[in-house]
């Protein structure tokens, strides 16, 4: 499935309790996979490829939350943090840094220029599924229970099947 079949599946829907998810990242897989986890969480979507478009789709929609890859081809992830910051309709969504720089000198940037979190590459979806929870709910205990055991179940094949998928992205056969 591409990103322009789950964002039209799934993406900038209507309904209102929703939380809208700005995802940035021009490596194609690895934003694939964020929208494959935006998808599950059933929150609405844009994305973006680039550092100018991004903020450009910050601007334009107030995302919710922000999911931000850090090396960017035009612009950095940090400019694109500062550029926020400047603006005061911006300045107050959450930043979290997604990023294959895994030294803690550059994470420590990342949060002194304003992301919230940083999250290293490779991450753990279901990490990445808590923080999405935490920054759209401000709690830890926000995420919604599975109902039944049926609803586990299919969360745990969906959760297998995109690890499977994204290692072969990484390592084709």
């Amino acid at each position: 499935m591409t990103i322009s079949n789950l964002m039209e599946n799934c993406g900038l829907q209507s309904n209102h309790q929703q939380h809208l998810i700005l995802a940035v990242d021009d490596d194609k897989d690895n934003l694939e996979l964020l929208v494959q986890v935006l998808q599950f969480v059933q929150c609405s979507f844009i994305t973006a490829d680039d550092g100018k478009t991004a903020v450009q789709k910050a601007q334009q929609h107030y995302p919710d939350l922000i999911l931000l890859d850090m090396m960017l081809p035009d612009i950095s992830g940090i400019e694109v943090v500062k550029s926020l910051q400047q603006n005061p309709q911006t300045k107050g969504i959450p930043i979290v840094a997604i990023t294959a720089m895994a030294r803690a000198e550059n994470q420590q940037q990342f949060l002194a220029e304003g992301c919230l979190k940083c999250i290293t590459k490779p991450y753990s979806i279901d990490e990445l599924q808590e923080i999405i929870y935490y920054y759209l709910f401000n709690r830890n205990d926000a995420r919604p229970k599975c109902s039944s055991s049926a609803t586990t179940m299919k969360y745990l094949s969906w959760r297998n099947s995109t690890i499977l998928n994204f290692r072969f992205w990484i390592f084709p056969l």
